[in-house]
């Protein structure tokens, strides 16, 4: 889990796969284009991001730099999708953000413990080509530490384009460690931890 300051630019380091193999993508194996990345606030509708990744140099290097601009920071949750069908494997990172009544933390260090938390997004993608999927029933449950995974309060919702969403109640966060578990027929399980803090 990634943590930026509320309407703050936020830069983050991380590889992304090659698509069809084990390996990270290399700045010889991608260009990223519009269209590649897009960014969801708070599981709003995906916008094309404002500044693609680029490529960090070095030899034998496979990082990039993640760029969000500061409007780009203006919610509870942003999301970041890539997709792109033939050079890099789909994937999606979580920015959550601090530092204002509108962010999702209250300050830096994690997500309040047994405080419900609105508009959770994830993405659901086809178990066998890696595509996001549409149309989905799909079941949420939660692991609270040591415990068994049991149903989440709420239901899950359809946003577009692969993306769903739910609303995490005070009792599916009242613990120390949150596992998340997303299931739905014909997709790859969407899996998540949370580490909770203190109010």
């Amino acid at each position: 889990m990634r943590r930026g300051k509320y309407a703050t630019a936020f830069v983050f380091d991380a590889p992304i796969s090659k698509y069809g193999s084990a390996d990270f993508a290399s700045s010889t194996d991608w260009t990223p284009a519009a269209g590649d990345v897009k960014v969801s606030k708070d599981g709003g509708n995906v916008a094309n991001i404002t500044t693609l990744p680029t490529a960090i140099g070095g030899t034998g290097s496979k990082l990039w730099h993640w760029s969000l601009s500061a409007t780009e920071m203006t919610a509870k949750v942003i999301t970041i999708q890539v997709s792109n069908g033939t050079t890099v494997t789909d994937q999606a990172f979580d920015v959550f953000t601090y530092g204002n009544a509108s962010a999702s933390i209250i300050d830096s260090n994690g997500i309040e413990k047994n405080t419900a938390r609105s508009n959770f997004a994830f993405i659901m993608a086809d178990v066998t080509t890696g595509l996001p999927m549409t149309g989905l029933t799909v079941a949420a449950t939660r692991r609270i530490d040591a415990g068994s995974f049991a149903a989440c309060t709420n239901s899950v919702t359809e946003i577009a384009n692969g993306w769903y969403t739910i609303d995490l109640s005070a009792s599916d966060l009242n613990g120390d460690v949150i596992a998340l578990r997303f299931t739905a027929t014909g997709a790859a399980d969407a899996a998540t931890t949370i580490l909770t803090r203190q109010a």
